[in-house]
């Protein structure tokens, strides 16, 4: 899968999305060296919604490979009240 650092995203979020729409390939967006974001085509995300809805295994989009669920960690950078 293609990366990118969080700061070039930033500065070219409409190439990044025009690059991920044209490729129909989903794009990592990594902050401070770690993984954080992937960014996907709409088309792309609607199957997987669909298939997960149906019991279907997301290992049957294109281009895609199941991987074990995340924890969640809040990022240092945001504070909760």
């Amino acid at each position: 899968m293609r990366t990118l650092d969080f700061l070039k995203a930033q500065a070219q979020l409409a190439k990044a999305m025009r690059d991920v729409c044209e490729s129909n390939k989903p794009l990592t967006i990594n902050g401070m060296g770690k993984d954080e974001v992937v960014m996907m085509p709409l088309s792309l995300y609607k199957q997987l919604d669909t298939s997960s809805k149906s019991g279907n295994k997301a290992s049957t989009t294109p281009g895609l490979t199941p991987s074990p669920t995340p924890s969640v960690t809040p990022s240092p950078a945001i504070k909760s009240k």
